[in-house]
């Protein structure tokens, strides 16, 4: 195949993706309502200090968050089948061992996302708004006014970071079945791995230590799990 073959080929690839993207966003369009329904959920721990009710500040602000949170969810929604699309891009170009071991990453990334959406979801999350809420945080005689754009792509924000954070381990593995990284020198920077957990996940969520100490310990106990299965399984080695 030629250079230009290769191109045109690219091409019919990322213009299937934005149409499947785009009939995801739809979707989402219409089924919104419960959409923010699922959002909204975990903020129910603030209920008792805010009424439990978001508010708009603007008259546009309604349609602009309708539109990016119908976008957002639906490509995250659509986002097995971009996965599937690229690998059916790049695959002809991989070795069998390498299609192995790619095939095996993208499985492993997958059962994370669900595992870091469910974990944020039912745990990060309530238990950041029980802190941030909670009556030694809040000052006395203080009341809440949540916007509604603020607070629910604060929960997109969370969703996002656990995501990242979660594949960050995958990504060490996939280092170390390339033979790129080996296992005793990931074990050797385990330290500095602790230590940039912390500064990521202070990056990533939310100014709260309840939110920063939630995110940075899955990663570091993901991190060593993933090595301990690298050294099961003699990842790496010739």
């Amino acid at each position: 195949m030629t250079f230009f073959e290769h191109l045109n080929t690219l091409r019919r690839h990322l213009w299937l993706s934005v149409l499947v993207a785009l009939a995801g966003f739809v979707v989402c369009l219409f089924f919104f309502e419960y959409l923010i329904g699922i959002l909204t959920a975990p903020l129910a721990a603030a209920s008792g200090v805010t009424g439990g009710e978001l508010y708009l500040t603007t008259v546009y602000e309604g349609f602009l968050a309708r539109i990016k949170i119908s976008l957002i969810a639906g490509v995250v929604l659509t986002l097995p089948f971009h996965i599937s699309n690229a690998l059916v891009f790049i695959f002809p170009a991989l070795t069998a061992r390498e299609k192995r071991i790619l095939t095996v990453v993208v499985i492993a990334g997958f059962i994370l996302i669900v595992g870091s959406l469910y974990y944020g979801y039912t745990f990060l999350i309530p238990f950041s708004v029980q802190f941030l809420t909670g009556e030694r945080i809040i000052t006395e005689g203080a009341s809440f006014l949540l916007g509604f754009t603020r607070n629910i792509f604060y929960i997109v924000q969370v969703f996002a970071a656990m995501i990242v954070i979660f594949q960050l381990p995958l990504l060490m593995i996939l280092l170390i079945s390339l033979r790129i990284v080996s296992v005793k020198s990931a074990l050797r920077g385990g330290r500095y791995v602790v230590v940039a957990a912390f500064i990521l996940s202070a990056v990533l969520t939310p100014p709260d230590i309840v939110s920063q100490v939630m995110t940075a310990l899955p990663l570091i106990v993901l991190y060593y799990l993933g090595l301990l299965a690298a050294g099961i399984f003699r990842l790496g080695e010739r």
